[in-house]
């Protein structure tokens, strides 16, 4: 599971603990070599390299039939249909499959029939349970924080500048780093970065698995600035308490984020206790 500050700052107690236990000489053999795994668990996992479940990620990765082992490499008609082994990974209660891990080469063909290739700079997958706007899960790249506060998603275009797809950023931390590593993952010059849009983790969690999704992330955030200016101008000041907060819920719904709307609901409601009973609560 995710690592709360508390947990990270026991983990490190634990550590240090283990480790003067080691240097002082006094266990046994048998001891000591459990002290040792316990030990490399404790890194491991505060460093990112395990996931929730205490798999070693770039092991999981690697158990996709593209990653270093023998299984045979997926034929093109297989990749093009998703059937063949993937890695097996969940980060922050997300489950993950990976379709290419760090370092195995991704290939394919472009619509007008020209092979492509590349080497993958960070694992790439998608997330299970998803539906994008290929009807396909929603893909990922996975970065070296397991537990980010952030995701961020880009909204890929196609060669007319349109939205395409989504392509998630898991595990980076700054909105720079995560287009650095999407850019990465492509040829030069490559034209499909689109809008890159930050969105906290509990909401990340919301979005990706309620539906599919079809529009770009970035109309979403236009949506709201769009509903808090036209509150502000008044346009919804002829609405009763209930039928503004049932606005509310739908646009939650569709995965909004609502921390600044349920303010201003809150404070709508306030200001017309006198006229309405109903509750100050959203």
């Amino acid at each position: 599971m995710s690592l709360s500050l508390k947990d990270k700052i026991a983990l490190q107690k634990e550590a240090s603990e283990i480790k003067k236990s080691l240097n002082s000489g006094e266990l046994s053999i048998g001891d000591k070599i459990e002290k040792q795994k316990r030990w490399s668990f404790i890194i491991k996992r505060l460093s990112g390299r395990i996931d929730d479940n205490g798999n070693d990620i770039t092991e999981a990765a690697n158990q996709a039939a593209t990653g270093d082992n023998d299984l045979p490499e997926p034929t093109d008609n297989q990749k093009q249909a998703g059937n063949y082994k993937k890695g097996d990974i969940t980060l922050s209660g997300i489950n993950f499959r990976i379709e290419n891990p760090k370092g195995s080469t991704r290939s394919g063909k472009d619509k007008d029939g020209n092979k492509w290739s590349i080497t993958m700079k960070h694992h790439y997958g998608d997330v299970k349970g998803s539906k994008g706007a290929d009807d396909d899960p929603i893909d990922v790249f996975l970065g070296d924080t397991p537990d980010p506060e952030k995701v961020f998603i880009i909204d890929q275009v196609d060669l007319r500048g349109q939205f395409d797809e989504h392509k998630v950023m898991f595990g980076f931390d700054s909105m720079a780093d995560a287009k650095k590593a999407y850019l990465a993952n492509y040829e030069d010059g490559w034209a499909g970065l689109g809008d890159i849009t930050a969105m906290p983790l509990e909401k990340f969690k919301k979005w990706v698995s309620g539906g599919k999704r079809t529009q770009p992330v970035g109309a979403i955030s236009d949506t709201e600035a769009t509903f808090l200016d036209e509150y502000q101008g008044g346009k919804f000041n002829d609405l009763k308490p209930d039928a503004f907060k049932g606005l509310i819920l739908q646009a939650d719904e569709e995965g909004l984020s609502l921390e600044e709307n349920k303010a201003v609901v809150t404070a709508y409601i306030l200001s017309n206790q006198k006229l309405f009973e109903v509750s100050a609560s959203v």
